[in-house]
């Protein structure tokens, strides 16, 4: 007879990262693992992007500056013929998505089979470029680079996003399988003005809070960008910080925010200990 105590349910709302301070601790403990991979990363894409297959400096050293150091881009030509390739064999048919009734003996199964895929290539055209730009960017990176990541950035919309590789961070030897994965970091770069949007009138306050968002770190971050000048300097906001700031953007958001780079933010995806997702969003930089 097994006498050992039973585990204990979690508690109602216990998660497994206390705050944002934690998460973005726990980000960048992430970046600092996977450092020598991303090094492997950028050499590959040195290579399609025709650098010199050596250094300079290096076959000098050695007294083999005679050598040819010229990158043909044959790495880039395969590239492109494969990245071909996977299009037409996706895209040159009938329809872009096999479906199958689940009930196959229904008289109309082979209707409601064609309907569906009619209609995902209706969707598909709606989608327009964007649908390109996407499949390209996870396409190449997954020929490229072995792997190939989408998000679903809105949860009621069924267009996904492709993600930069080098934006995506996982613990070091983690699962090859998304449902044993206990914790995700996803980097996204956001433009100035979509934050100012989620704070500019009460209304889109109260309604990016009902979303989820902390209002008042966005108004933080805000104001260090363009009224403290003191980029990722941590400093008290104060009122006037923030009247100084509907000042500067009520008339001309974007002007404010040329030249200045987007806010780099993490969406950081945990596996809580009742199963359930967790989304915590916060400044890469503090």
């Amino acid at each position: 007879m097994d006498k050992r105590p039973a585990s204990p349910l979690p508690a109602p709302g216990e998660r497994r990262i206390r705050d944002a301070a934690t998460a973005r601790s726990l980000w960048l403990k992430l970046r600092t693992a996977s450092l020598q991979r991303r090094e492997k990363w950028v050499q590959v894409q040195n290579q399609l992007d025709g650098a010199p297959p050596f250094a300079n400096r290096e076959l000098l050293e050695l007294g083999q500056s005679w050598r040819c150091n010229v990158n043909f881009r044959d790495a880039a030509s395969t590239l492109e013929q494969v990245l071909i390739s996977y299009w037409r064999l996706l895209h040159d048919t009938t329809n872009l998505a096999a479906v199958s009734y689940l009930t196959p003996d229904d008289p109309k199964a082979e209707t409601w089979e064609q309907i569906f895929q009619h209609n995902f290539n209706r969707f598909v055209d709606d989608w327009g470029p964007d649908y390109v730009r996407n499949y390209l960017l996870f396409s190449q990176n997954h020929v490229a680079y072995g792997v190939g990541v989408v998000f679903w950035n809105d949860r009621y919309s069924p267009r996904w996003e492709a993600v930069r590789l080098g934006d995506v961070e996982v613990p070091t030897r983690s699962k090859a399988s998304v449902e044993k994965l206990s914790l995700v970091g996803i980097r996204q770069e956001l433009e100035t003005d979509y934050l100012w949007e989620l704070v500019r009138t009460p209304e889109n306050r109260a309604t990016a809070r009902k979303r989820g968002w902390n209002t008042e770190a966005i108004e933080a971050a805000l104001v260090r960008e363009f009224v403290k000048q003191e980029g990722n300097v941590s400093a008290p906001v104060t009122g006037q910080d923030l009247l100084e700031l509907q000042r500067l953007m009520r008339d001309n958001a974007l002007g404010v925010t040329t030249g200045h780079d987007p806010i780099k933010l993490v969406h950081l995806l945990v596996k809580d200990y009742d199963g359930k997702i967790s989304r915590m969003i916060f400044a890469e930089m503090q």
